[in-house]
């Protein structure tokens, strides 16, 4: 599904939120500033750590993107802190 229709499906809670274990996310490198991935994440913060799902993000952006090697940490932290 695309990011926009799965914004769409958290926003609306056509699935409760506790009921997603785990979400596999391609071009993870996309999810930052409005973009639907980031709109869909941020609706999570209203679960206890518990009940949060795993998250696996794919991007193959730092492996065939120019990104300098002392970047690539600076990268990764940001992503993560989302």
């Amino acid at each position: 599904m695309t990011a926009e229709i799965f914004r769409i499906i958290v926003d609306h809670a056509f699935i409760p939120l506790k009921r997603i274990q785990l979400l596999i996310i391609d071009e993870c490198h996309h999810a930052q500033d409005e973009h639907p991935y980031l709109k869909a994440l941020k609706c999570f913060g209203t679960l206890r750590p518990k009940e949060m799902p795993r998250i696996f993000g794919l991007s193959a952006s730092l492996l065939n993107g120019k990104c300098e090697p002392s970047l690539l940490d600076k990268r990764l932290k940001n992503w993560r802190s989302r």
